[in-house]
């Protein structure tokens, strides 16, 4: 899916621009990173690309494949900084959940086939079955692991496109790399 950000700016109370005339244009299949200090509006705008709500005053357009969010929402995937699972749940579990309310046209045994294909995908066959945990708390699932587990969240639908803000904070490069990888397949 082909996504172009056009004369985007979002200035919130007292004026502030949190973006200011954002044009960019990603091409199917491309892999591309946002990178600029803390504050600079990465997040913002990955935010806007997914729909998410920034109150403000917002200018300019985004498009996806010409067309408007509303026409492509349940093609766009998106994981964010912090984790969207549940720590007492393994990772297989947290995907079966998630699986019935991105899928729920699908018979169980399909959601269920996507959802092993999703841990094969991203190498989670080794934790799938070990509780996630919390860090510090009770002792589960590595960082790397979890990570993927959110990466692999994202993933259950094959969305067209998918946005990752900051998958690989927290990691060494090794588990770095290995997941870039594993998501650019």
């Amino acid at each position: 899916m082909n996504v172009a950000v056009e004369g985007l700016s979002i200035t919130v109370a007292g004026g502030r621009k949190l973006l200011d005339e954002v044009n960019c244009v990603v091409q199917a299949g491309d892999m591309v990173a946002l990178m600029g200090p803390s504050g600079a509006g990465k997040t913002t705008l990955l935010n806007s690309i997914v729909g998410r709500t920034i109150t403000g005053l917002t200018e300019g357009g985004i498009y996806y494949d010409g067309a408007t969010l509303s026409k492509v929402r349940s093609s766009v995937g998106y994981v964010t900084q912090d984790d969207i699972m549940y720590e007492t749940l393994t990772p297989r579990e947290n995907l079966t959940f998630a699986a019935a309310f991105i899928l729920p046209k699908l018979s169980k045994e399909s959601r269920q086939k996507e959802v092993e294909s999703v841990i094969e995908k991203l190498n989670l066959k080794k934790c799938a079955d070990t509780v996630v945990g919390s860090p510090g708390l009770v002792r589960g699932i590595s960082g790397g692991e979890r990570k993927r587990t959110n990466v692999a969240l994202s993933l259950l639908g094959s969305p067209s496109l998918l946005l990752l803000d900051e998958p690989t904070s927290g990691l060494d490069s090794k588990m770095s790399d290995s997941l870039m990888r594993d998501v650019k397949q």
